[in-house]
């Protein structure tokens, strides 16, 4: 009985014992939080760039199989023609009034349809709205015919689409927080953006940008689900901005340059993640190797 009680009371800790392992704990959290915390921005960088190629290859493969990209991508604008006010940063893109050759030359790349957005959460059209994944408002739709027109009239004063600056020089103070940075040069690594290469004052191309959300045609088809990016701000994230990978087409802007009295086919140049900057798949890979190389490993 003796021996019972004895081993009792070895089997707990003294008070002294127990506030050495806290500090030892607590002291080992303090190394611990910033290496966790860079591992979790390299993996958003990561998977970012990951994501990025994925939804590049499902566009490119979805051209080779049906012949032309895929429809229902996000107009990412409002009813108001604005850009969509729940992106991260719509200052870094610039709201154009689209004409015929630009939504002609959209439809003859496969381009047949756009979704439209809610404007936020107070939008009548719009029920349990959520930016990232329940965004959609059908008032805002496009159909585009073979000959440019949207939901069967031309082009009028309210079409409007996103477009990415072409050059540093196009770009205005007021859309980039960091020079030459969210310019289409930069963010897909092409040269000669702004050309107008027949010199009548109409710049050849404009740059569209477009959501690759839930709604669009290669999902199931080329890929299983439109990926989400989710911002490391709580502010930013996917119940507070829109999460969604976006795709940037070159669009015929003058049809005196190439086919000959109709609009060219418009392009894909890269895919992005509409961030406070754009950033590219070069741009995401970059980060992701600074990241590492800044915490040493």
């Amino acid at each position: 009985m003796k021996h019972y009680n004895k081993m009792a009371r070895q089997a707990g800790m003294t008070l002294i014992e127990l506030t050495v392992v806290l500090l030892v704990l607590v002291g080992l959290a303090g190394l611990l939080i910033p290496y966790v915390g860079g591992f979790v921005g390299r993996t958003h960088d990561s998977s970012g760039a990951d994501s990025l190629a994925e939804v590049a290859k499902a566009i490119a493969g979805y051209d080779a199989k049906y012949q032309g990209y895929p429809g229902n991508l996000d107009r990412l604008i409002d009813s108001t023609g604005a850009a969509t006010s729940y992106l991260m940063n719509n200052a870094i893109v610039a709201p154009v009034n689209v004409n015929a050759t630009n939504t002609q030359s959209l439809f003859r790349a496969g381009i047949t349809s756009l979704r439209g957005m809610c404007d936020d959460a107070a939008d009548a059209d719009c029920t349990a709205f959520n930016p990232t994944f329940n965004y959609n408002d059908s008032t805002g739709d496009w159909a585009i015919n073979m000959m440019g027109a949207i939901n069967g009239v031309a082009p009028a004063a309210t079409d409007f689409l996103l477009t990415v600056h072409p050059d540093e020089a196009a770009a205005t103070a007021a859309a980039i927080a960091n020079p030459g940075i969210n310019n289409v040069e930069h963010i897909c690594g092409i040269q000669n953006a702004a050309a107008d290469t027949d010199g009548d004052g109409t710049v050849d191309n404009i740059y569209v940008m477009l959501g690759v959300g839930p709604e669009s045609d290669m999902i199931g088809r080329t890929i299983q689900q439109a990926p989400v990016h989710f911002a490391q701000v709580g502010a930013m994230n996917a119940n507070n901005r829109y999460n969604r990978f976006v795709a940037i087409f070159r669009v015929d802007n003058d049809n005196d340059v190439g086919r000959n009295g109709s609009a060219d086919n418009a392009t894909l140049l890269c895919t992005a993640m509409a961030m406070s900057d754009i950033e590219g798949p070069q741009a995401s890979l970059q980060r992701f190797y600074d990241r590492a190389d800044q915490e040493g490993s």
